[in-house]
């Protein structure tokens, strides 16, 4: 506070109480003429102004007058400064007696002290003050008054203001110390402002009237803090489809075929920008106001990346082609086949990605523990993927259960006959499916060409989508969504094992019997009494192995029903003859639909159908 500011404020007090002190002279002036009760005004609350009491009961002593103010008023909110006027009395001062024989006009409220002799009470003053009347009561109001406090904080505690009230006659201003412990006492601690506490205590000390909304105590808000960030330089988006340029002679450069993106050696992959962690927030009581948690952005450097910086920069250590797993990133070597697979190549196996340029002959496996791309058909074959699995021409199979693709992620192809397909991923078919068996955990899709599922079995965790199902011929097909055929595979090879636990557990309970009969006998040789331990040892082995099964399998069966509710649409038309199921629930198609939506009603738990 400036001094400038401090006068400018004294000033302002100074005409404020002299106005009030010409207020008062105008209203005794007043009385004196009048010889009778006058009304007073200050700072907004009226009261009247009685000289003599004599006629009530209790009358009042001579000279004693008083203030009467409204019944809704309360003493302690009252400001001595506000009552100069009238006369001050001493402790234990008469103030009025009672005469028994009347009714009672006022009783006595608080610092009064009553005595009675003679027949007459007597009040007295407890301590020295005014009177002050309210309602049916009347009151002393102390003169000596030491000066009060009383503090708030804002909404979000990050600010604390004080108002200080003077002291009144003889009563004692707080000091500095005793400011900090009543502070303290309303859990206002941080950031205490002393300079401006000292500043205001002495303002008011001086002026006499009150200083409201003294800053004392300052917290700060918590500072957010900076997400990091990573930039990539390969296309960590690029998935296909594949391009395949022709040079002059109309032949393709497979050389230069860009299926997945490919990086050199040294080359530099990703820069992570660290996340800057917000700064912690402090409130008026001392508590720790903690920064939001800002989200890490991190890589971890996989096959054939290397890190450098401080894990900042992730470089290639070889040419091939990068993958990017979630935050795991992997330089995988690119193994390509350049001619069938045939009796020439044999089966092929590789940890990275596999390009086949051309076609896959029936009766050999491929498998790759990422990508594989085939430039021509997939005859009756096994091929397996760690992620996705495209096939630019057709995957012809030998029926259900025999041969077939299985993905980590994605599989695409131009058209299916007579094959088994599953994904983990989606399946998306850009000609048509006949008498296949398609298996999706996230949607099948046929939008392109002619779409069509014709014979044969699909189904979608999530949803399928086709231009046609089934056909003009009526040919049988089954068309699922909302069913996840890995679940489902997982459930019954669980339900296995549990049987053959089961199976396992009823041979150990047989050799037990047989052993605890012996041992009773008296028959059971040392040899045979370490085998009832082991045995005992492998049974409460099994039977934990056997609950973990069931819990497993239950949580399966949980997710099994609380999976996408699944739709069908078929885009163009729904002949008949095709079997919708939807949740578990199905229907037949028996007269043509076109441009048609199945779901599953969850208040009619029915298959219905809508426009699609």
């Amino acid at each position: 506070m400036s001094s400038q500011t401090n006068a400018d404020d004294l000033m302002h007090c100074l005409l404020e109480e002299i106005g009030k002190v010409e207020k008062l002279q105008e209203v005794a002036e007043k009385e004196a003429g009048a010889g009778g009760p006058a009304n007073a005004h200050c700072d907004g609350a009226s009261f009247v102004h009685v000289r003599d009491g004599s006629d009530l009961n209790p009358y009042f002593a001579k000279g004693v007058d008083f203030a009467r103010l409204e019944a809704d008023r309360k003493l302690e909110s009252l400001n001595p400064h506000e009552f100069i006027f009238l006369r001050e009395l001493e402790k234990d001062e008469v103030i009025a007696a009672r005469d028994s024989r009347k009714k009672s006009t006022l009783s006595p409220g608080e610092n009064v002290a009553s005595r009675i002799s003679g027949g007459t009470e007597r009040y007295h003053a407890k301590i020295r003050g005014h009177v002050i009347v309210i309602g049916n009561l009347f009151h002393i109001l102390p003169s000596d008054v030491n000066g009060r406090l009383a503090a708030r904080t804002d909404a979000e505690n990050l600010s604390a203001f004080l108002d200080i009230h003077p002291a009144a006659g003889r009563g004692k201003m707080p000091d500095l110390q005793a400011v900090k412990e009543y502070l303290e006492k309303k859990n206002i601690r941080y950031g205490i402002r002393e300079a401006t506490i000292v500043e205001a205590l002495n303002a008011c000390a001086e002026s006499r009237l009150a200083v409201l909304a003294v800053p004392v105590s300052k917290g700060f808000a918590p500072v957010a803090g900076k997400a990091g960030s990573i930039e990539y330089f390969f296309d960590r988006d690029f998935q296909g489809p594949v391009h395949l340029d022709l040079d002059e002679k109309g032949k393709v450069d497979y050389r230069k075929v860009e299926w997945i993106p490919v990086v050199t050696e040294d080359q530099l992959l990703a820069r992570v920008t660290p996340a800057v962690p917000g700064v912690d927030g402090m409130d008026v009581s001392g508590r720790v106001l903690p920064a939001k948690a800002v989200p890490r952005s991190y890589l971890v450097p996989g096959r054939n990346v290397r890190a450098e910086n401080s894990d900042t920069e992730f470089y290639s250590e070889i040419n091939g082609c990068v993958q990017l797993n979630g935050s795991l990133l992997d330089v995988m070597n690119v193994f390509v086949v350049n001619s069938d697979v045939d009796y020439h190549t044999g089966n092929v196996r590789f940890d990275g990605n596999i390009m086949i340029t051309g076609s896959v002959r029936k009766g050999f496996e491929v498998e790759a523990e990422g990508d594989i791309l085939i430039l021509g058909n997939a005859e009756p074959s096994r091929i397996k993927a760690g992620r996705d699995i495209h096939v630019k021409g057709g995957v012809l199979g030998a029926g259900k259960g025999r041969f077939g693709l299985e993905a980590g992620r994605e599989v695409t192809a131009g058209y299916t006959e007579n094959a088994w397909v599953e994904a983990q991923g989606d399946i998306l078919i850009e000609n048509f499916s006949l008498q296949s068996f398609l298996y999706s955990s996230g949607r099948i899709l046929l939008e392109k060409k002619r779409g069509s599922i014709i014979g044969g079995e699909a189904l979608a965790a999530k949803s399928l989508e086709a231009k046609a199902l089934g056909s003009t011929a009526g040919i049988k097909t089954c068309v699922a969504a909302g069913v996840d055929y890995a679940l489902k595979r997982r459930q019954v090879s669980l339900k296995r094992q549990e049987a053959d636990l089961k199976e396992a557990m009823i041979k150990i309970d047989r050799f037990l019997r047989s052993l605890l009969e012996l041992a009773s006998r008296g028959a059971l040789e040392p040899s045979k009494a370490q085998m009832l331990k082991d045995i005992a040892v492998r049974r409460k082995q099994i039977l934990k192995a056997s609950a973990a099964i069931t819990i497993r399998r239950q949580e399966l069966e949980y997710q099994q029903e609380h999976l996408e509710p699944g739709r069908i649409k078929a885009i163009e038309v729904a002949h008949p003859e095709v079997y919708i199921t939807v949740r578990g629930r199905s229907i037949k198609v028996v007269e043509t639909h076109y441009r048609s939506l199945f779901r599953l009603d969850e208040k009619t738990d029915l298959i219905v159908r809508g426009p699609a």
